[in-house]
């Protein structure tokens, strides 16, 4: 008994052997190719809870209570201010809101202008109640469309989108600030 392998049979055996090795090296190929694309995704893609959202300096800031939840609103008293909103920011934060306040009740609407996020509006009245809800206003809506509350209201708070319907905030519901 010869402990030698047939030479077709060697050659089988190294045909096999390289085409294992060609196989573990696309497969490795494969491996590195979709980390990179799942390490870019990441990068390209940085969820904004990865960094605080960073809101304007200038405002004065108040907490906007109702039954369900506390805010961190900005407020937005000037004309200056009340056009700018949350133009041009890259993020709101889940705790965070822009609060307008108006002199007088009105038909105020809202336009998505530089916006680029989508955000829930909220009209309320002068004793704070909400009279009007818009979920997701979204930036595509821009120019096209405008938001404005069915009934005159006083103040006007944005917050992130869906935080009104997590909550389910509707018509009537009181806010303290």
């Amino acid at each position: 008994m010869s402990n030698k392998i047939p030479k077709e049979d060697s050659a089988k055996i190294e045909s096999e052997r390289k085409h294992l090795l060609a196989l573990l090296l696309l497969a490795g190929v494969i491996l590195l190719v979709a980390l990179g694309s799942l390490s870019w995704l990441q990068l390209g893609n940085k969820n904004d809870v990865s960094k605080p959202c960073v809101g304007d300096a200038r405002l004065e800031k108040l907490t906007v209570r109702n039954n369900s939840t506390a805010l961190t609103a900005e407020i937005a008293r000037t004309a200056a201010d009340r056009y700018q909103g949350l133009s041009g920011r890259n993020c709101l934060d889940v705790n965070q809101a822009m609060l307008f306040v108006f002199d007088i009740p009105d038909d105020y609407c809202f336009v998505m202008r530089d916006m680029q996020f989508a955000i829930d509006i909220i009209w309320l009245d002068e004793d704070k109640r909400i009279v009007t809800i818009k979920n997701n206003a979204t930036p595509n809506s821009y120019p096209s469309e405008s938001f404005c509350p069915t009934t005159p209201a006083q103040y006007v708070l944005e917050v992130g989108k869906g935080l009104a319907e997590s909550l389910q905030w509707q018509n009537g519901e009181q806010f303290v600030f």
